[in-house]
Formats: C-alpha cells, structure tokens, sequence
C-alpha cells in the first residue's frame, strides 16, 4: 500500500492503469476505502446470542451501525444469529403445538431436526401424528433409531412404546444403529407382551386395567391393537370393557363409541348401564333418559337421570326465552327439591312480569342450596333482580342489609333507592321529601333519569317551595331537543322565576 501511494504521489497513475486489471483493482480499491479504520466489538453480540436475547442483540448491532457506517457483522456472527433466529422459530412452533410450521421447517432447516437437537425431532415426529401423517411419523422415529446416539436411539424407543403396538416396536428395535444395554430391558418387555398375544389374555388384561382407571390414568402401548382386534372379531363383551376404561379415563365420546358398538354385538343389556353414564358425562341427559325409560335397570337411581333430563330442557326453555313453557317445566316434581331449578322457576316468573312470585323462588333457591356457594351465588343474584324489578323502596332496604350484599352493589343500590325514594314521595305528594330526595341524587352526581324525570323534579321543587332549584332543573332542559320537554322547561322557569317576586313556589 506505501508503495502504490509512492507511485501516485509521483504522477505514476498511467503506469499504474497501463499495469492491467490488478493494478487498476487495487487504486479503485485505494481510492474508495475510509478515511479511518472501523472496529466494533463483536463480544457483547456474541454473548447476547448466547443467553438467547435476540432483542438485546438487534439493539446491540444497531448501536454499532450507527457508531461505525458501513460496519458489516462477521460471517461467523451472521450465521451464528440466522441460526439462533431458526432455533427460535422451532421453539415458537414446538410451544404453540403448530405441526404444520414444524413440517415446515423440518423441510427448509433440516438440520435443526436431527440427531443435535433430539426435542425437535421427537416434536416433528408427534406434529406428523396430529396431521394424521403416520408415514412420516413411522420415518422419523425410525430415523432417529438408526442414526441417533444410543441415549437418543433408546429414548425414541420408549416414546414408540406409547405409540406403537409391540409388533412395531419390535420392528424398531431390529433396526441397526448405536445400541446400548438399556434396550436389553426394552426388548424383554416387548417379548413379554408378543408372548401373550392370545387374545383372551389380552382381555383379561383389559379387564384388569378397568377395575384401576381413573381421569388421566396413561393408557399401555398394547391397547390401540387390542382394540383393532376386538373391532376384527364383534366382541361385545370385551368392547363393553373398552368403554369403561374410556368412560372412567373421562373421555365420554370415545366411550359411547364402544358402548353402542356392545349393544350392536350382542351385550345390549350391560351396554345400557354404560350408555347412560357416558350420556350423563356428555352432556346430553335427554338421551340417558330415553334409555332409561326403555330399561329402569340401566340406572341405580332412574328417577335422578330423568330430573337430569328434565333439567336441561328448563334451561334449554329459560336461555330461548320461552318462559310459559319454562314453567310448565320446572314444575315436574322430579324437580322439587333441587336449588338451580328453583333458581331457573324464578328466572321464568321474572320474565312473566311476576317478581314478588320470582323474589319467593330465589329465596327458595338460596335455602335449597345449603353450603353450594355457587348455587347460594346464583340465588342471590336473582333475589337482587327481583327486588329491583318489584320497585319497591321497602324491599331495597331489606336487600341493602343483607351481609352478602358487596360494596359496590351497595353503592349502586342506594343509589336506586334514592330514585325510587323521590319518585314514590312526588307521587305520594310529598314535596319537601322528595325535593330532599332529588337533591341528594344531584349532590352525589348521579343523573335523576330522562328529560321528564328532571322536568318532574323541576315540579317538584317549585311545589316545595324551592324556585332556585326549580330553575336550574328548568334551565337545563330548555333546549332539549323535544321540543314538548323544551317548551314545558320554558313555561316551569318563567313561572318559578315571577315567582321569586311573589309568595314563592305554589
């Protein structure tokens, strides 16, 4: 480089271009370099990647940008961050359970989903499982067996324990690869369930798990073919077993499955019981009823699974506003003494226009339902929508002393009840009162109603003597936009205004 800047400080530049490309390649290159070096130091970027805190390294990388124009990051930082970003993205889509993002990457980033990153191969493999894509589920796990560490190998084997039958493990087990000596105690177990493959041990089996299961109890890996072979031979009985394993594991769909196919191989009879648990944990208690009526003994208590049936239809009735019919309902006897039913009763008198009725079912409700806080809850709540809707000043008292009622309830209330308080004392004619009443409402900042509600209060002052108060009640509606409302607050404060010159408000 000095001996280039000595050539051209002594007018050498022609024989320099005559040199040919190279030469020329290294002025241009002279002459477009900076006027001073940039160094950034990559050191706190490499260590942001590190803890994985790619904002903390974007905000790091452009502070250098800004500091040093034209600073490029390092091959090696470059791809260090586009890998980290990719890794994250797995992460993302492995967290967010996406299959189809997985299948994805696994296609555009194959090298994020090998033997260096097992999770991610075990995540590809459950996403090709939940698009139904067994074939490529079966590849990878059969990848992962041939060419992954030993500790891999046996770990991708055991987790096709719990998706595979023992046939196709074992298969998996034959495949060559790096093999350790835990497999030994995995290949003994495989054998032990190939050795009692006949199939009326296998039920025994089955039947022996059922007495044990329970809401999350793990399936064995031999299950999903037991089930294929007792769909292959019609075995009512044994499929009566699959349903109450479903049924008891709390997956009452799965269980309906099995039952009807029980009923259709022969086993209607104990099938029946079981068609009707699985209904009840449905959801659909109209369907168990039916059943019931056709076969009492399908049920240790029938009269519960029709009340159940019946139930569902008040509510069903009570949410399509059907109230007449909702109360029909409701008073079948099977119903009596269950509090949401009472509660339900009081909601249909309350859409009847009857809330002293519906006040009296809520209170029934709340005394049926005993120490069930969310059933007491409901109650409750209805009692409050009765009493308001009854209107009734005495009754909002009552309700305003009750321990259950919360702060904010309380407030909004009184705050009714002063509303109510003012419109029954203007009618009772009690001036002076209800003037008191309006004003305490204004003084808290609460609105007295409509337009006509603050007319009548502006009435209701003049007839109490108070023509301040009348005026500035009448002074606000005097350009409402009715113009009734506006052309009655005109003739309320001319006739409150003459009369502060004469003998008052009369």
């Amino acid at each position: 480089m000095l001996r280039l800047s000595s050539l051209l400080l002594a007018g050498g530049l022609g024989l320099l271009l005559s040199a040919g490309p190279a030469a020329t390649q290294s002025v241009r290159q002279v002459l477009q370099a900076p006027t001073a070096a940039t160094t950034v130091d990559e050191g706190p970027m490499w260590a942001a990647l590190a803890a994985g805190d790619l904002r903390l390294f974007e905000e790091l990388e452009l502070r250098a940008r800004r500091k040093s124009p034209g600073w490029q990051p390092s091959a090696a930082l470059a791809r260090e961050r586009r890998e980290r970003e990719l890794r994250s993205e797995v992460g993302e889509a492995r967290s967010a359970g996406d299959p189809a993002a997985l299948a994805r990457l696994s296609t555009t980033e194959p090298g994020l989903f090998g033997c260096a990153d097992p999770d991610n191969l075990w995540a590809l493999a459950a996403a090709h499982r939940r698009t139904g894509d067994e074939a490529k589920e079966w590849e990878v796990h059969e990848r992962a067996v041939r060419e992954c560490p030993f500790e891999i190998r046996l770990t991708t084997l055991q987790k096709a324990q719990g998706r595979y039958d023992a046939a196709q493990v074992r298969k998996l087990l034959d495949l060559p690869g790096n093999r350790s000596p835990g497999e030994e105690a995995l290949r003994r177990e495989i054998d032990g369930i190939l050795s009692q493959r006949a199939y009326g041990a296998n039920v025994r089996s089955l039947a022996a798990l059922v007495d044990k299961a329970g809401p999350g109890t793990t399936a064995p890996a031999w299950l999903a073919g037991l089930e294929r072979q007792i769909a292959g031979r019609r075995d009512g009985r044994a499929a009566l077993l699959l349903g109450w394993w479903h049924q008891k594991g709390g997956a009452p769909a799965e269980a309906l499955r099995w039952f009807d196919q029980a009923a259709a191989w022969g086993a209607s009879a104990d099938a029946n019981k079981g068609l009707v648990a699985a209904y009840l944990a449905g959801g659909d208690p109209a369907k168990a009823a039916e059943i019931v009526r056709r076969d009492p003994s399908a049920a240790s208590d029938p009269e519960e699974v029709l009340g159940a049936a019946r139930a569902a239809m008040v509510h069903r009735l009570l949410e399509a506003e059907d109230f007449s019919a909702c109360l029909e309902a409701v008073a079948d006897p099977l119903l009596a003494e269950r509090s949401d039913m009472a509660a339900a009763r009081g909601w249909c008198l309350l859409g009847t226009d009857e809330p002293r009725a519906s006040l009296a079912a809520f209170e029934v409700a709340e005394r049926l339902a005993e120490d069930d806080a969310s059933l007491q809850g409901d109650a409750r709540k209805g009692q409050v929508a009765a009493i308001r809707a009854l209107g009734d000043p005495h009754e909002l008292e009552r309700l305003l002393v009750l321990p259950w009622i919360d702060r904010p309830l309380r407030q909004e209330l009184e705050i009714e009840l002063a509303r109510r308080s003012f419109l029954t004392r203007a009618e009772a004619r009690q001036w002076g009162s209800a003037n008191e009443a309006a004003m305490e409402l204004e003084r808290r900042g609460v609105p007295l109603g409509g337009a006509k509600d603050v007319l009548w209060a502006g009435w209701v002052a003049m007839r109490a003597g108070d023509c301040w108060t009348a005026m500035a009640r009448f002074d606000r509606l005097k350009n409402d936009a009715d113009t009734e409302i506006a052309r009655d607050a005109w003739r309320g404060w001319w006739d409150a205004s003459r009369s502060m010159s004469g003998d008052g408000c009369s």
